[in-house]
């Protein structure tokens, strides 16, 4: 049976539409939620999956303005929960879109690392033929 995804994007994001198109293709039933909408519950559930922490959920440096970059500095002298409800206000700090489920989660579209979104049986299933 196949999961139900959160997908958190922004409406022009390219990735976005991407990781959309993907999950259509093969069937796979998913939520889509502005990413203004994110909920403090699925910040903490990425963040305790993460390896980086928050700075997993960030746009790459290169593509911060510097007012941005001011917001990210706050942000990392911040105490969690506040940090936490500050983000939620200040979306556009996130790369989009976000994949979440149960278990996984993704930033960002990656044409192999998408897979991991298959059921274990379906992978499995691939990497026999």
């Amino acid at each position: 049976m196949w999961r139900i995804l959160k997908i958190y994007y922004r409406s022009k994001c390219k990735s976005s539409q991407k990781a959309f198109m993907w999950f259509e293709r093969y069937g796979i039933d998913f939520e889509k939620q502005n990413i203004s909408q994110i909920t403090i519950d699925d910040l903490l559930k990425i963040l305790s999956l993460t390896t980086e922490g928050m700075n997993e959920l960030f746009k790459n440096p290169e593509r911060i303005n510097h007012k941005n970059e001011e917001e990210l500095e706050k942000v990392a002298d911040m105490k969690l929960k506040s940090a936490l409800y500050y983000l939620k206000m200040n979306t556009s700090l996130f790369k989009t879109p976000i994949i979440l489920d149960e278990n996984n989660y993704m930033i960002g579209y990656n044409s192999d690392e998408i897979r991991r979104f298959f059921p274990r049986e379906y992978r499995k299933f691939l990497s026999d033929l």
